[in-house]
């Protein structure tokens, strides 16, 4: 990483994770077909005109993704599956060469359980049964069924005549944003919420329901209310459709004779994927340099990055870290762009991987896992049934079981605190509760991330706006990540991708730009 004379532009990417792998990747592959170069170069030359570096502080790749190995365990330390639904998923895993790695999960781990009463309950797989499902209370079921004659917001008159009993005096209109909680109470009640919509959100973002935004976490609801005048309804009628397109249901057929198309993994796990990312940017020309941190940045015409031992210029500079680390680094360059940063929460999440022989496992784990409603008074936010999800998956020894627990979120975050033998004995407690448990495990891991999830509260939009703006001010310094497009790992690295297919447009653009200039200043003189 010399700071001496170079040519072209420099790209700094700061963070290894999914988003600054995606943006580095793209960045370099879409630079090159600009180029008419995407077949005419060795692995490893660099593209003519360019610099790509990625920056990462620890000493892998993938940021929250990890597959860890503990002799016969193959443990997920973050996320732990993917959809392939995802677009742009499919034709970016086959570049990298992935696709002979993955393993799909069957029909059953479509079943995912809620925790209710004291029982674990099956969540019904299809919108229409939910209300013939016991995973909701008979109360909560019959407020459902009211649900598509609920008026959408501003139709005041009707509905006074037959939701004034159960939805709130007012509610906002369809185009302003508002709580999930306020949505979904005003839709679908004050049980349904805290049975099912809670759990079931907690599992995505471990966020309140009553600070996420509607609009940036969960804007198709809306969208489907507007569109068909019902949530249930709604959701039904996709259903419906997607069962109807080609290759869907449980007949659908993947290269592994698996049944089902959405949820995949990769045979040595999930860390295959930042692994395969960084070896595919240097075979493109990047560089990818670990263990560099970024102690303070600085811009003027450009931007200087101060290393542990040395300075780096940077041309262009690309921040795909966590809202608050990038908040520290603008700190000195712009105080409105990192007060804005700040202001964009995080939670901790703990996950906890255990394994057991089989045997002792009364549970049958016949599914993805199962979620708990807050009103159970467990601090756990739920469990994956990590070896029935994903069998083909090389993660436990033959005869045993891995269950991955996970606590902490908006709701409960002074878990994070625990130690480690505290934390157990309350695992073991929440496992002899929920699954009937009562062997302790042959296998332990302990996974905590203090800044686990971004949070999308009310007003993020305005947030990522202002953001927005105050990246275009400066003109060269770009964000990228979780925080701006959605928390799972395909939303991650598409918006990755995104900013580098536009960099590198950017880039080639000023490149034949000054070709041009350069030509007629040229004919000019002769």
């Amino acid at each position: 990483m010399s700071t001496q004379a170079r040519s072209g532009k420099r790209v700094v990417i700061v963070g290894g994770g999914a988003a600054g792998l995606g943006c580095a990747y793209s960045l370099l592959t879409e630079y090159r077909r600009l180029g008419g170069t995407t077949e005419a170069y060795l692995p490893g030359e660099p593209a003519a005109g360019l610099q790509v570096l990625l920056l990462e502080g620890k000493e892998q790749l993938g940021g929250r993704i990890g597959s860890e190995r503990f002799g016969e365990f193959c443990i997920e330390t973050g996320p732990a599956t993917l959809t392939d639904s995802a677009p742009g998923l499919g034709p970016l895993l086959e570049q990298l060469g992935l696709t002979e790695e993955l393993v799909y999960a069957d029909d059953s781990a479509g079943q995912r359980y809620l925790f209710r009463q004291g029982q674990l309950r099956p969540l019904p797989r299809r919108p229409s049964d939910v209300l013939l499902s016991d995973a909701l209370s008979l109360q909560a079921r019959l407020r459902l069924m009211m649900e598509p004659v609920i008026p959408q917001p501003g139709w005041r008159p009707f509905a006074k005549k037959c939701a004034a009993a159960t939805a709130p005096a007012e509610s906002p209109l369809p185009n302003q944003d508002q709580t999930v909680g306020e949505f979904c109470r005003h839709r679908l009640g004050h049980r349904v919420t805290a049975e099912l919509i809670e759990p079931l959100l907690g599992g995505i973002f471990a966020g309140d329901i009553d600070k996420l935004s509607l609009h940036s976490a969960l804007p198709k609801l809306s969208q489907l209310v507007r569109s068909h005048g019902s949530l249930l309804t709604g959701l039904m009628r996709e259903h419906q459709e997607s069962q109807a397109r080609p290759g869907a249901g449980p007949s659908a057929q993947k290269p592994t004779g698996a049944r089902s198309a959405r949820i995949c993994g990769f045979r040595r796990g999930l860390g295959q994927l930042p692994l395969s990312l960084g070896q595919a940017i240097v075979a493109a020309g990047g560089t990818v340099s670990l263990g560099t941190e970024v102690l303070a940045l600085q811009h003027s015409t450009g931007w200087q990055l101060q290393l542990t031992e040395q300075t780096l210029t940077a041309d262009e500079l690309v921040l795909a870290v966590p809202p608050p680390a990038a908040a520290r680094l603008l700190s000195a360059t712009d105080a409105e762009l990192a007060s804005t940063l700040h202001s964009i929460p995080m939670v901790p999440v703990i996950a906890i991987s255990l394994a057991w022989p089989k045997e002792q496992v009364p549970h049958p784990l016949d599914g993805f896992g199962f979620l708990l409603a807050h009103q159970e008074g467990l601090q756990l936010l739920g469990v994956q049934f990590m070896t029935s999800v994903l069998p083909l998956c090389q993660q436990v020894p033959r005869g045993q079981v891995m269950l991955r627990a996970l606590y902490g979120g908006a709701h409960h975050p002074s878990v994070l605190a625990l130690e480690d033998g505290m934390l157990l004995e309350q695992v073991r407690r929440d496992l002899k509760l929920t699954l009937g448990i009562l062997a302790a495990p042959r296998f332990i891991h302990i996974q905590r991330w203090p800044q686990a999830i971004e949070q999308y509260e009310l007003g993020h939009a305005d947030k990522l706006r202002t953001i927005a703006a105050r990246c275009a001010t400066l003109g060269s310094l770009h964000t990228t990540g979780a925080a701006y497009a959605g928390v799972g790992v395909p939303d991650v690295l598409r918006h990755g991708q995104q900013l580098g297919a536009a960099l590198a447009a950017k880039l080639w653009a000023q490149r034949t730009s000054a070709s041009d200039s350069g030509a007629g200043a040229e004919g000019a003189r002769k």
